[in-house]
Order: C-alpha cells, then sequence, then structure tokens
C-alpha cells in the first residue's frame, strides 16, 4: 500500500457518516459513476447535511478514478 493510499483511507469526505476517501475510490473502481452510485455502495450523503458538503468532493473523486 502506499503512502497515498494510506492517507486516503484516514481522509474522511462524508464527515456525517465518517466514510474514508479510500471507500469512495474503491467503490468508483467497483462500478460506482454517479454520486447516487457512490451513496448506494457506501452510505454517503445519508447523514445530517444530505451531502451538502461531500457531495462536489464524491463529484471530483468519481471524475479523477472512473477512467
Amino acid at each position: 500500500m502506499t503512502e497515498e493510499e494510506i492517507k486516503n483511507r484516514f481522509k474522511k469526505v462524508c464527515i456525517c457518516r465518517s466514510i474514508s476517501k479510500g471507500t469512495m475510490i474503491d467503490a468508483v473502481k467497483n462500478g460506482a459513476r454517479s454520486v447516487e452510485d457512490i451513496r448506494k455502495k457506501t452510505g454517503a450523503t445519508t447523514g445530517n447535511c444530505k451531502g451538502t458538503r461531500c457531495t462536489p468532493v464524491i463529484k471530483e473523486i468519481i471524475k479523477e478514478y472512473s477512467s
């Protein structure tokens, strides 16, 4: 595991549900192609803020890792 992968395991993207960037990257690598797909696979965007804080970051993760 690289240093970047380790950091991604600890960096929280969805603060409300405590979901890491690494978990979201894994979801994209396993077929998630939209915020809705990420929600279904990880539970992100279902916390108190309903995705207002994490949705922009999730979209960037999808854009960066879906190719």
